[in-house]
C-alpha cells in the first residue's frame, strides 16, 4: 500500500524505521491522536465482542470506568 506514492518499504530502506510494521504502527498512533473518538469506538467494539472487560475498554478509550458506563451502549 502506498500513501501519496510513498511505500512503507521506502521508509524502512532509508533506515527511518526498522520494519514496515513500525511504519504502520506510527500511522495508527497518529490517526488515534488526531481522532481520539476512534479509541472510544474501538473500545466499545472490543467490549461488545467480549474481547475486553469494561475496565480494559475504558483504559483503551482513555476515559474513566464511570465515563465508560455512562456511554450506555
Amino acid at each position: 500500500m502506498a500513501v501519496r506514492g510513498v511505500k512503507p518499504r521506502e521508509l524502512v530502506d532509508l533506515a527511518l524505521y526498522e520494519n514496515e510494521q513500525e511504519v504502520i504502527d506510527e500511522g495508527v498512533r497518529h490517526i488515534l491522536r488526531s481522532h481520539p473518538e476512534y479509541r472510544v469506538e474501538i473500545a466499545i467494539k472490543r467490549y461488545k465482542e467480549e474481547a475486553a472487560s469494561l475496565g480494559k475498554a475504558a483504559d483503551l478509550a482513555g476515559i474513566s470506568l464511570e465515563e465508560m458506563k455512562e456511554i450506555g451502549f
